[in-house]
């Protein structure tokens, strides 16, 4: 190229100058030669230097990536990977503000971390998803916005956006498992055109994050999954123990009164109160056996309308005689007007008087059992009330928990039992201590059918 200017220079100065002195001749064509030159040489010289520095900034992104997905292999902590993909954005991209959003419940997203955000907006900051952006199973494109005009998700987070007046950025999706994960954005208060290296190391971040977060989530479910086994086997062993307690002690007592009526009369027929006795352990281990049936299989309710004061007067009649024996007083307080419910009457039955017995249980020597029928806008709720010392706190918090009992007579399913019948129906059974004293067990029923009919006593 130098060649070709001096040959065009020295034919201009043979053409317009041909008198020149040879000394001026050679000077003017070193300084022709300079001027024409020096631009050219100037703007090669520049763009190799850029496309140098371009090399250089595409180098340390990708050693930056490779790093970044050296420690994502190691890290078994999310958030502690995420603070520092953020900080590694700012610092390699160069950009004023650096989110990673996180999508929860209801589309509802939560800047987990950030960099260059203002003091609280990390953990804080909440907006609203656009899940047509990020749709399920699709990959997210990078967005990129410039002079202002935001797109895809950050329209949808301008406003945290305009406050820390960032004016351009680039964000791509982080994908989970099953659905998107959340966002991770970039963004520069200057107005600056973010280049392809730009994205495609900004994507390389996301997709090492989206694998830690793939292998995170498939973890935590391995962890829930043994989590949940080691329930089983740990509740299999209890209702195991449970049953060898409840059957043994029948099965005890009727093998000493065979082998004592072997020894003592020589094979004789058992005698009627000896039959007797075997027949009541045979019936105690039958309603064990049902027991844990009932528990480990629970029957669909099936679903009828129920009168409520029926059902209520029914069960004070089946505790009267027992009532009358340990001196208790049974009170009913209906409402003067009740709605009918769809529900299954027997298992309703079934809880009312295992909350009955139980409350009779509390009272051998004499009380008040009271049951306390209201309605309300959006329920119907029977309190069964006694009198009794309540319950302790050691039981408390082990009232709806499989075997858990302090009778010694007792298979610790019955509440649980309860329970289940009523979240079956939709609805709830609690039991606490009453400040007079006693227990109060609630057992909260929703109403199906606005029919009303008077509460009345059965007939006699």
């Amino acid at each position: 190229m130098i060649f070709t200017v001096e040959l065009a220079v020295m034919v201009v100065l043979d053409n317009t100058l041909p008198s020149l002195d040879p000394r001026w001749y050679c000077v003017l064509d070193a300084v022709l030669l300079t001027l024409v030159c020096t631009p050219v040489l100037w703007w090669l010289m520049s763009d190799r230097r850029r496309v140098e520095a371009e090399r250089a900034v595409r180098a340390r992104q990708q050693l930056t990536a490779y790093e970044f997905g050296r420690r994502a292999l190691a890290c078994d902590d999310v958030s502690v990977l995420l603070n520092e993909a953020v900080a590694c954005l700012a610092d390699t991209l160069h950009a004023d503000f650096v989110g990673i959003w996180e999508v929860q419940a209801g589309q509802e997203t939560l800047l987990r971390a950030g960099v260059g955000w203002q003091r609280g907006a990390v953990g804080q900051s909440k907006w609203q998803a656009a899940m047509e952006d990020c749709a399920e199973g699709a990959p997210f494109p990078c967005r990129a916005y410039a002079e202002g005009k935001v797109h895809g998700h950050c329209r949808r987070c301008s406003p945290l956006l305009e406050e820390h007046g960032a004016r351009s950025g680039i964000c791509v999706v982080i994908q989970g498992e099953r659905r998107p994960f959340g966002i991770i954005g970039a963004y520069s208060q200057q107005e600056r055109t973010f280049s392809g290296d730009d994205i495609h190391f900004l994507q390389e971040i996301a997709i090492e994050i989206t694998l830690a977060v793939q292998r995170s989530q498939t973890e935590q479910r391995r962890r829930e999954r043994e989590t949940l086994r080691a329930e089983q086997m740990a509740l299999v062993a209890q209702l195991a123990t449970g049953v060898a307690h409840e059957i043994r002690n029948p099965l005890t007592s009727v093998k000493m009164l065979i082998q004592a009526n072997r020894e003592d009369q020589g094979g004789q027929p058992l005698s009627q109160e000896d039959l007797r006795i075997i027949e009541g352990e045979i019936r105690r281990m039958e309603r064990s056996l049902q027991t844990f049936l009932d528990y480990a299989r629970p029957p669909k309710p099936e679903r009828k309308l129920v009168d409520l004061c029926a059902l209520v007067h029914r069960t004070l009649a089946l505790s009267e005689a027992r009532a009358a024996r340990q001196n208790v007083q049974l009170r009913f307080r209906p409402p003067a007007v009740t709605r009918q419910i769809e529900a299954d009457g027997g298992q309703l039955q079934q809880v009312l008087l295992n909350l009955a017995i139980n409350a009779l249980d509390a009272m051998p020597h004499g009380g008040t059992l009271e049951i306390v029928l209201q309605e309300h806008e959006d329920c119907t709720e029977l309190a069964v009330l006694d009198s009794g010392p309540g319950v302790n706190q050691d039981m408390q918090n082990r009232l709806f928990q499989p075997f858990a009992t302090n009778k010694e007579s007792g298979v610790g399913l019955g509440l649980v039992i309860c329970r289940r019948i009523a979240e079956d129906h939709g609805g709830s059974l609690t039991l606490e201590n009453r400040p007079e004293g006693g227990a109060r067990s609630t057992l909260r029923l929703p109403l199906y059918r606005p029919a009303q009919v008077a509460c009345l006593p059965p007939a006699s």
